[in-house]
C-alpha cells in the first residue's frame, strides 16, 4: 500500500471506505470488512474509529484461497 503521504488522504478525519471481495462460498463477506479496517489502520498506525463502511459485498466466488483478493476505495468524507 502507498505511504500515507502518497494517499491524498487525511487518515484523521472522517473516510469512507468501499469493500469488495473475491472470496470462497463458504465465507460470509458482511465481516470481512473489520479484519479490513484493522489492518488499515495498524498499516497506518490511525484509530479506525474514522472509517466508515460504503460497501462491503463480493465481486467474485473463486475454488482456491490464492484466487481471493480485495479490492477498495478509500475517499476522504466530503465535507
Amino acid at each position: 500500500m502507498d505511504k500515507q503521504e502518497n494517499l491524498n488522504i487525511n487518515l484523521n478525519n472522517d473516510v469512507d471506505i468501499f469493500l469488495y471481495f473475491n472470496h470462497k462460498v463458504k465465507f460470509d463477506c458482511s465481516n470481512f470488512h473489520k479484519s479490513f479496517f484493522d489492518a488499515l489502520a495498524n498499516y497506518y498506525n490511525k484509530d479506525d474509529r474514522n472509517f466508515h463502511l460504503r460497501i462491503c459485498d463480493t465481486n467474485n466466488i473463486v475454488e482456491n484461497y490464492e484466487d481471493g483478493r480485495i479490492f477498495f476505495c478509500i475517499r476522504e468524507r466530503a465535507v
